[in-house]
């Protein structure tokens, strides 16, 4: 089974592509998500992540504040650090299982969205790396239409390799900046390439 990576800048379209290679029958995996999950109370991660940062990441209802977290550890490295440590490795853990169910199951590819790939330094197992791209205005435009204030998004960009890095490290970059249909035809090519088909 062919294992591709999908990284790239933060508000590019990562999670775009994901659907669209979803609509073409192929099995997509978000990091994001597998983390997300981790933080539930029903996570053993959950009492880690709480003892660590203390109760006032808490919402009322005893849940873990994600916004409240996030502003948090973006605005502080040593503690966006301690973070990854109790997060990072179980969610490697988790999408490498994954890719074995659905290698297990006779799928021809797998792919996992993971934007911090770089940062963490998990881009040596793929089969190939797709970088999703966009302009700096745009990727301003989608943080502010998220509610996240300029200093968010300030924070989260400096938590991230410089996304010039991230195209010219990666074997297929994917950009962007004009129209949905503009960004599928993109992948139909990338998946031609990289699934062989002539």
């Amino acid at each position: 089974m062919k294992k591709l990576a999908i990284t790239g800048g933060i508000a590019c379209g990562k999670s775009l592509v994901g659907r669209m290679l979803r609509d073409r029958g192929f099995p997509v995996c978000e990091a994001d998500e597998l983390g997300h999950a981790l933080l539930e109370p029903s996570s053993p991660v959950y009492a880690e992540v709480t003892a660590e940062f203390g109760p006032h990441i808490l919402g009322a209802n005893g849940v873990i504040d994600r916004v409240r977290l996030g502003r948090e550890i973006f605005a502080d490295d040593d503690k966006r650090i301690r973070l990854n440590r109790l997060i990072h490795p179980r969610v490697h853990r988790q999408w490498c299982d994954w890719l074995a169910a659905k290698d297990a199951e006779g799928a021809p590819m797998g792919a996992v969205i993971i934007p911090l790939m770089y940062e963490v330094g998990l881009d040596e197992q793929w089969s190939a790396v797709v970088c999703v791209a966009a302009p700096r205005a745009a990727q301003a435009e989608r943080m502010r239409l998220r509610g996240w204030t300029d200093e968010d998004a300030a924070g989260r960009l400096r938590a991230q390799w410089p996304l010039e890095v991230k195209m010219e490290r990666a074997d297929y970059v994917i950009y962007n900046g004009e129209t949905i249909e503009a960004v599928s035809e993109q992948l139909d090519r990338v998946l031609k390439t990289f699934l062989g088909e002539h």
